[in-house]
């Protein structure tokens, strides 16, 4: 029997159902891309603060998961509701002094280091800060990673941030700084009309890639009016939004916020809940893989990223 060649094998691969970053990264540099998480703290300003932060953490990745490559995601404050940091006091003025780029250099020091993501709430953003940011990175990868409001805020204020969202993405893509909105999902308020909407803004404003986490508060139990309760109800949300989303736009993130690890137990470390309290229901513990789910989440309702997306 004549065995398929493997040009024929690959041309009758199933295609993917939705457009992966990670798999973007990992054509282009050869490797997953891995993130470390750097937050604009005093501690990191510091000199060799970030640097020595970055190694460290490169060291424990690549033990544990053999990790050649990295992004340094530079954490000016995810400043809304479901992402609340307590492992330092985040500085935004820092960005208005020459500290960022100091940090930016150092972060980018490290040869394994490909590219740097600023995590800002679109309020600080400026075109001087990311002209400042740019000359200090030199030929790296730049990106910005901005949340969009939580559809549970109040009108007029959810009207504010998605102007300041689109003038921060507008600013980005002037400089050449790609963007990636973060939505969580869940909340009151949060249906289906909400994620069209939210879906339409991404492709008018050509958003390389979106990061969307489930939706929840430290320390009280999750329920369908207001958050996922189950994996298979925060998938089914994620596949209505992927199928509004235009095929360009990278689905970058899915599942739990991801955590820090701490090199010396190999857990996450709950930088961004209260202490004491549960990071989550059962289901956002387990370390699955929710872009296979979301894979077959789509599979299950025949349809595709961009199936019903409006230009």
């Amino acid at each position: 029997m004549e065995l398929p060649s493997p040009d024929a094998a690959a041309s009758q691969a199933p295609v993917p159902r939705f457009t992966s970053h990670a798999r973007r990264l990992r054509e282009r540099y050869g490797a997953r891309v891995f993130r470390i998480s750097v937050p604009l703290t005093r501690e990191h300003a510091a000199p060799g603060g970030a640097r020595d932060h970055i190694v460290r953490q490169m060291v424990h990745l690549n033990h544990h998961h053999g990790a050649t490559r990295f992004h340094a995601v530079l954490d000016a404050g995810m400043l809304h509701k479901g992402m609340l940091h307590t492992g330092g006091t985040l500085d935004t003025g820092m960005l208005d002094t020459g500290a960022a780029g100091e940090i930016v250099q150092a972060c980018l020091a490290p040869a394994p280091v490909v590219g740097l993501v600023l995590v800002i709430d679109p309020q600080h953003v400026s075109a001087a800060l990311l002209d400042s940011l740019r000359a200090a990175a030199s030929d790296h990868d730049m990106a910005l990673e901005l949340p969009l409001p939580p559809a549970d805020a109040p009108a007029n204020a959810l009207t504010v941030a998605h102007d300041a969202f689109a003038r921060a993405a507008a600013c980005g893509r002037e400089r050449s700084f790609p963007v990636t909105a973060v939505r969580l999902m869940g909340g009151i308020g949060d249906g289906t009309r909400q994620r069209r909407e939210d879906a339409a803004l991404l492709n008018r404003l050509r958003i390389r890639a979106v990061r969307i986490h489930p939706q929840h508060r430290p320390g009280k139990t999750p329920t369908a009016a207001t958050e996922f309760p189950t994996a298979d109800s925060y998938l089914a949300a994620v596949a209505e939004l992927v199928e509004h989303l235009d095929p360009a736009v990278q689905i970058q993130g899915l599942g739990p916020a991801p955590l820090p690890e701490q090199p010396a137990s190999g857990r996450p470390a709950p930088e961004h809940v209260v202490p004491g309290k549960p990071a989550g229901p059962d289901w956002m513990l387990t370390g699955e893989d929710f872009h296979a789910r979301l894979e077959q989440t789509l599979t299950t309702r025949d349809s595709h990223q961009g199936c019903h997306a409006v230009q």
